[in-house]
């Protein structure tokens, strides 16, 4: 069930979408202005509880310094602390000044590396974490916390962990060859931006009883006996250019009010299982290779604009068929769909009816997308026009395409 390739690349590259404050988040990330020592200083596992705390670690070690503000922060970083397999090799308790944990290696301690517990205004950035039988970061009942460009690996458990958090951001971590990547316990608000969850043994990035996330360009990938990404009684969601592949299942979700779109899903057993999930929205996902597209066992969702080519069935409901295949004008497209469109305008003539178990009614998709290829006109360069060593720039003029209106499409 192979579609044509050139039209998977058009769809690949279909749609950006660029929040101004996750653009600002990525500008962060990428910001390497932070000064690092050819050294680490080995310490002993520390323990901070409340503001008095923090101000007597700075007046007493030369790797502590700042005064806890917004401008200033407490700043520990250049250290080395094995945890010798104590509980932790930081925690950090009651704290609500704005601190920093950088540019250190953190390793064998056998809750977590690092743990916070009621704390606010912290930052974990540019560390290394890892061999802790438990957790890599842990972090219960806070607010306002970043943990962002760490390497984290090694973990028996999670890398991971917040619980009853709020306002957490997760960003720009590598995490791999933990049980879970990331593992997410009734927080709210969380942003998780960019993360690299490879070769975990169990979920990419899982979530449970928590609303309201966003959850943006991460790669879940290579987990191979789970799932890329689970979100798991979790709503108003949004769940936006991921990457989940070579995964038992790309993303399941459970929840309601659940936005998943412009995610690439390949080379899984599943592409995308919703179960559970209501009133939810599933839209340009790219679903391909898969032995399996889109597996439902739930209603009253949508599904439109996906692009389904996968290797034994596109897409299968396995209740009642109260889901919407359609938006009113434009559907999906299914592989294996054999209608015709004698119009030309990019929409099938035929309804692709959904299959599923015997005994409900499913579908139909009234709409049907056939990919066409667009009619290009190129501005540049101009013919006959003679170049260097280095290939010009193209500027090409879209001529007619009636189904995809705008986007970016890659030539092969």
């Amino acid at each position: 069930m192979k579609g044509t390739k050139v039209f998977v690349s058009i769809f690949i590259l279909i749609v950006i979408i660029c929040l101004s404050n996750q653009v600002n988040e990525v500008n962060e990330v990428k910001n390497d202005d932070i000064p690092r020592k050819s050294e680490y200083l080995n310490v002993s596992p520390i323990f901070i509880n409340g503001s008095s705390d923090w101000a007597i670690f700075n007046s007493t070690y030369e790797w502590c310094n700042g005064v806890g503000t917004k401008e200033d922060p407490y700043i520990i970083e250049n250290i080395k602390i094995n945890g010798g397999l104590t509980n932790n090799c930081i925690y950090i308790c009651n704290s609500n000044v704005d601190f920093t944990i950088r540019n250190s290696t953190l390793f064998n301690a056998s809750i977590a590396s690092l743990t916070f517990q009621n704390v606010s205004n912290g930052r974990v950035e540019k560390n290394t974490i890892f061999n802790n039988p438990g957790a890599g970061v842990s972090l219960d009942s806070c607010m306002n916390n970043t943990i962002l460009n760490n390497t984290i690996y090694n973990n028996g458990y999670m890398g991971i962990f917040p619980s009853y958090c709020n306002y957490t951001k997760i960003l720009n971590n590598n995490i791999s060859n933990c049980f879970f990547g990331i593992y997410i316990w009734k927080d709210n608000y969380d942003t998780i931006l960019e993360n690299s969850l490879l070769n975990n043994t169990n979920d990419g990035l899982y979530l449970r009883k928590s609303n309201f996330m966003n959850i943006t360009r991460n790669s879940a990938n290579n987990n191979t006996s789970s799932i890329g990404i689970f979100l798991s009684f979790c709503n108003n969601a949004t769940v936006i250019e991921n990457e989940a592949c070579y995964n038992r299942i790309g993303i399941y979700s459970r929840g309601e009010y659940i936005y998943v779109a412009l995610n690439n899903l390949r080379n899984n057993e599943y592409g995308l299982i919703p179960q559970q999930s209501y009133y939810s929205t599933y839209y340009k996902n790219l679903l391909i290779d898969n032995i399996y597209g889109i597996h439902v066992y739930t209603d009253t969702n949508t599904f439109y604009y996906n692009y389904l080519d996968n290797i034994q069935r596109n897409v299968y409901e396995d209740l009642s068929g109260s889901n919407v295949w359609d938006n009113g004008s434009i559907g999906n497209y299914y592989s294996n769909y054999t209608g015709v469109d004698l119009d030309g305008d990019g929409i099938g003539d035929d309804p692709y009816y959904i299959p599923g178990r015997s005994g409900y009614v499913h579908g139909p998709d009234n709409y049907p997308i056939i990919w066409q290829n667009p009619l290009l006109a190129i501005l540049e360069p101009l013919e006959g026009a003679v170049y260097g060593v280095e290939a010009p720039s193209f500027n090409l003029s879209i001529l007619k395409d009636k189904v995809i209106s705008n986007g970016i499409y890659t030539f092969l």
